[in-house]
């Protein structure tokens, strides 16, 4: 996986978070949100794939219970088999923006499960690499929000698309998102 320009990060970002906000409208969590699991055609237009893992909440107040889907991008909550919801898609949301921005995986992939299980519950969130200029301040504000080990504290889907990062990168709506996508792939 190479580094994804931020400003077709962004809308690549808008458009997840467009589906993210739309499965929480309909009571459901992902589950196993990754790179893997997004498709974009040549239309410019991002989909979630891979809904086997996804479930379906009966009220607001309900969690999956389950230790499903890959936990390379599982949130705490997860990894410890707590209730979860749909916070922790935005921790996973988080991680993969970490990634697609940097080119590499937050934590080190090298350590056996349990260390790497102990390194996500045991260090601090993973932030973008602090070189100046690498990163503007908004994104890695957007970031900072999306990894949040409290599951409480991370802003849901449908406030993210609000972010500053993404109106300033263009993506203001979807059929904006979806142009600039496209035109970031030709």
């Amino acid at each position: 996986l190479g580094r994804i320009p931020e400003t077709a990060l962004a809308n690549i970002t808008f458009q997840i978070l467009w589906g993210l906000a739309y499965l929480k409208s309909q009571s459901r969590v992902h589950r196993d949100l990754k790179p893997s699991n997004l498709l974009i055609n040549s239309r410019g237009e991002v989909k979630l794939s891979d809904f086997g893992l996804s479930s379906e909440l009966q009220n607001s107040v309900a969690m999956c219970a389950t230790f499903v889907g890959t936990f390379k991008y599982m949130s705490p909550e997860r990894i410890l088999n707590k209730p979860y919801s749909y916070a922790s898609d935005i921790w996973a949301l988080g991680i993969l923006l970490i990634e697609c921005a940097t080119g590499d995986f937050p934590y080190d992939e090298g350590r056996s499960y349990i260390e790497m299980v102990q390194t996500i519950l045991e260090s601090d969130a993973p932030t973008l690499p602090s070189r100046r200029g690498d990163f503007s301040a908004d994104f890695r504000q957007l970031v900072a929000q999306c990894v949040r080990k409290k599951p409480g504290d991370r802003l849901p889907a449908d406030i993210l698309l609000g972010s500053p990062w993404l109106r300033r990168n263009g993506a203001v709506d979807i059929a904006s998102a979806v142009r600039n996508v496209r035109s970031w792939i030709e």
